[in-house]
């Protein structure tokens, strides 16, 4: 294995660990319907964050990065959205996550 395949290979692996790891948040998230323990500056950094990472990654053509980089912004997106939708929601009296 070449060089360039290994790092697109470890570029995709960190890229789905990445990603993956929102889907508890997301599904907690969804169930409860509140997101009081989620904080919005940590969100808007890692959206920040992940948007300079496309940058580079658009502009050294590394496409497997950018796969991985892709699908993290999505999730993180997403978790953003759910907190703008949920923010003024109550938490629920029981722990459900």
């Amino acid at each position: 294995m070449n060089a360039d395949a290994l790092y697109g290979a470890l570029s995709t692996v960190a890229g789905l660990i990445g990603t993956l790891g929102w889907l508890p948040q997301i599904r907690r998230t969804l169930r409860r319907k509140a997101v009081r323990d989620i904080s919005p500056s940590f969100l808007a950094q890692v959206l920040g964050s992940l948007t300079l990472y496309t940058i580079f990654g658009i502009g050294k053509r590394e496409w497997w990065f950018l796969v991985g980089v892709g699908a993290q912004l999505v999730f993180v997106g997403f978790m953003a959205a759910l907190w703008w939708r949920y923010r003024n929601n109550p938490e629920p009296s029981t722990e459900a996550g």
